[in-house]
């Protein structure tokens, strides 16, 4: 990707090969479901700033942390939390999230992409411009 890249003069045509190489990367080793989940909480992101709305931006924020939580914590909650209250139901929640919940793992760098989002749209609440066009 790097030497299409560097022999590329055209800026649409860089930034497209970025894209194209960043979802080829994603999806070879997280496959579809992860990076799925990504681009819908992007793309509900990316809305969500056009509109302005303080109550579409909470809940645009409140999707994202909570798709942090479920790809990341799930198991945590599940485990700690249940456990100290009845350890069977949680082994029963742990095994059920395992085997048909949660996919094999997280996407990859959700933590990253949920943490942008989330400082973009609190930036767009404080008054900071949008994005009303994403370069390609």
């Amino acid at each position: 990707a790097l030497p299409i890249y560097w022999l590329t003069w055209n800026g649409t045509a860089r930034r497209l090969i970025l894209l194209s190489c960043c979802i080829i990367f994603h999806t070879h080793f997280a496959g579809p479901a992860g990076v799925i989940p990504i681009v819908a909480l992007g793309t509900i992101t990316y809305f969500a700033g056009l509109v302005r709305w303080k109550s579409v931006i909470l809940l645009a924020i409140a999707l994202n942390a909570s798709a942090l939580i479920f790809y990341k914590y799930t198991l945590f909650l599940s485990d700690g939390l249940i456990g100290a209250i009845n350890p069977e139901v949680a082994d029963q929640v742990s095994h059920f999230a395992r085997n048909q919940l949660l996919p094999g793992s997280p996407p990859l760098a959700i933590s990253f992409f949920v943490f942008e989002f989330v400082h973009y749209l609190v930036d767009v609440r404080h008054g900071e411009r949008t994005i009303k066009h994403p370069k390609f």
